[in-house]
């Protein structure tokens, strides 16, 4: 019968099904219709081995994959919120409608479901009737012959008996070897127990020895040996008693250079005649350095535009050139607050010649220095070139 039906509501039942066992090809065959489709399927699954005779079969069936699970236990599923979760004989969750779990009884035929849902089958009934006199007929074969072998085993335990008479005596035979050599390994274990005593008194002796050589060998790395080479890790102070040398070089070791102790540098800086970046500069062989290792005096010249009656800071020391008959009210200040000068220029020509205004445009010089960080201005200035020269410092 379909176990589901009884677990779920008619209106879910898409499919409906009927399972049958083929005794003489030994397989399972499978009817099932779908109310949806309104088509009938079938399916079957060769069974690996006969099964046991009086018995039912429990058949799983996935309707996604079209495989087949058959057991003779009955299989242990719950159904909630449209899924089966069967836990025997495997364990494994289906959709309630991709599912169908049936019980081939061995006797008992399914009324409960239409034959009509099963195509080009004769009557139901007829079908499982016959299907169990066949099941019958093939039982009591199978019984005459277990019966016959039966009797050809019992005839093999007669001579089966007789050959263990014989091998109690090879036995007996056997156990008073055993029990000779028994009496030898018991000497030889006592041997062995003296052996093994004799070797635990060594070992312990052993261990002594190297717990006194690991603490030779740790007193030996404290010490700096004189004649083999080592590595010291620890930091050590060289402090005389009296003021003198740390320590001294015998002959082999004078005028060596020894790499990476950096003696013939000053302050971790090398020396050269050429200049080089990160370099001490050495006198060429007149004595002087070379032109190279001078900075310039300048570091740019630029021309300005400046404005009257405008602060200017000037970030390096620079020399600024203005050509101009006319410059007033010129001053400096170290902060911007404090003022010195209001210096002055102009020239004067008759009037009369009107050189001051068509020749005189472009003549006077004017030169001044200023200090680094220090603010500058000037109030009047007719026409003029300006010129600044920033220092290299």
């Amino acid at each position: 019968m379909d176990l589901l039906q009884k677990d779920v509501p008619i209106l879910a039942k898409i499919y409906e099904a009927k399972c049958f066992y083929d005794s003489q090809n030994n397989r399972i065959i499978l009817y099932y219709k779908n109310h949806v489709t309104a088509r009938t399927l079938v399916d079957f699954y060769n069974l690996p081995t006969t099964p046991p005779p009086n018995s039912s079969l429990y058949v799983i069936y996935d309707l996604q994959t079209g495989t087949f699970n058959v057991s003779t236990d009955p299989p242990t599923y719950t159904v909630s919120n449209s899924k089966v979760y069967v836990t025997s004989p495997i364990n494994a969750e289906y959709d309630m409608d991709k599912v169908i779990i049936y019980r081939i009884s061995w006797y008992e035929t399914d009324t409960d479901i239409d034959s009509n849902h099963i195509p080009t089958q004769p009557n139901t009934t007829d079908i499982d009737l016959n299907h169990i006199l066949t099941q019958l007929n093939t039982f009591d074969t199978f019984m005459r012959e277990q019966q016959a072998n039966t009797n050809h085993i019992l005839t093999r335990l007669d001579t089966f008996d007789t050959f263990v008479h014989e091998q109690q005596a090879n036995t007996n035979y056997i156990l008073t070897q055993l029990n000779t050599f028994d009496n030898f390994i018991r000497e030889q274990q006592a041997n062995t127990n003296y052996i093994l005593t004799q070797l635990n008194t060594f070992d312990n002796f052993i261990r002594e020895q190297q717990a006194n050589t690991n603490h030779i060998l740790t007193q030996l790395n404290t010490f700096v040996r004189k004649q083999q080479a080592d590595t010291i890790t620890a930091t050590h102070t060289f402090d005389p008693t009296q003021p003198g040398p740390a320590f001294q070089l015998g002959p082999n070791a004078r005028n060596q250079l020894i790499r990476y102790l950096n003696a013939d540098k000053v302050d971790g800086f090398d020396a050269s005649q050429t200049p080089t970046p990160n370099t001490i500069p050495v006198a060429d062989n007149s004595g002087t350095l070379l032109p190279a290792w001078i900075p310039s005096m300048f570091n740019s010249v630029v021309v300005i535009y400046p404005s009257a009656n405008t602060i200017y800071r000037e970030t390096a020391p620079c020399l600024i050139m203005v050509v101009s008959p006319e410059l007033l009210g010129l001053e400096l200040s170290p902060n911007g607050i404090t003022w010195y000068g209001s210096f002055m220029q102009k020239y004067y020509y008759p009037y009369y010649y009107d050189y001051y205004y068509y020749y005189g445009y472009n003549e006077g010089v004017i030169t001044f220095y200023v200090p680094k960080n220090w603010y500058w201005r000037f109030s009047y200035v007719r026409g003029g070139y300006w010129l600044k020269f920033v220092f290299n410092y």
